[in-house]
């Protein structure tokens, strides 16, 4: 009976030492994938600082020479000197000439666009909307093909881009991805999808509208591909003019 107490002691030891590793566990876990991390951001060594319009700075740390260019795996923005946004889950890539890009939105916020390496595919735009002095929104945008212009002459300004590199399958490589052209306009209020000229254009590359994201699910003939790189040229003549 006593070894049978024991024995039973020892189990419950170890189920209570098991349950109190686990809890210590949880408290501890790391942010999931692409999940903020702001600890610590203050004592991060800024090695690059970009001044941008509107009240705006951009501090990048952890930078990450890869010869042709460098890649900064942590970015902090401040507006009118207050962090309103800090992050380690990225790779930012700032050497466009085009990028970081600050698009006013009439408030006295702004839209900050930061491009994000996303080797083997095709970088992406980070859209940090800054409102009130506070981050309002994130958001994903396709890569601009060049700076804006009006590209369907409504005295607007445009800007375009597309969301990956092409592809192409088939015996004969007939088949090529869906991949939209989106068209944003510059409004007093910041960028809007212009949703009308989108679905225009793609339609006259790809025969008709499948949406504004890209699909490997769709068999384009790959004959649109010469009429894509027909629209992406008349864009960069239009941003040319300018």
């Amino acid at each position: 009976m006593n070894m049978l107490r024991m024995r039973m002691g020892l189990v419950v030891l170890a189920m209570a030492a098991s349950l109190h590793a686990a809890h210590g566990q949880e408290g501890t876990k790391a942010p999931a994938a692409g999940e903020k991390q702001r600890t610590g951001a203050s004592e991060v060594p800024i090695q690059q600082t970009i001044d941008l319009s509107n009240g705006l700075k951009l501090e990048l740390g952890h930078e990450a020479d890869y010869t042709t260019f460098k890649l900064y795996r942590f970015a902090r923005l401040l507006h009118n000197g207050q962090q309103v946004y800090a992050d380690s889950s990225y790779e930012y890539e700032p050497q466009s000439s085009l990028y970081p890009l600050v698009i006013p939105t009439g408030d006295g916020g702004a839209e900050v666009l930061v491009e994000v390496n996303d080797r083997p595919n095709k970088n992406y735009l980070l859209q940090l909307v800054v409102s009130n002095g506070k981050l309002a929104k994130t958001d994903k945008l396709p890569t601009f093909v060049a700076p804006a212009a009006d590209l369907n002459a409504d005295g607007a300004l445009e800007y375009a881009g597309f969301w990956a590199f092409n592809e192409t399958w088939g015996e004969e490589k007939e088949y090529t991805d869906y991949n939209p052209i989106i068209y944003y306009t510059v409004t007093p209020k910041g960028l809007k999808v212009n949703s009308d000229y989108t679905r225009k254009q793609n339609d006259a590359i790809f025969g008709f509208f499948h949406g504004f994201e890209y699909s490997q699910q769709i068999d384009i003939p790959a004959s649109a591909l010469k009429k894509q790189a027909e629209e992406i040229q008349r864009i960069e003549k239009a941003a040319g003019k300018r």
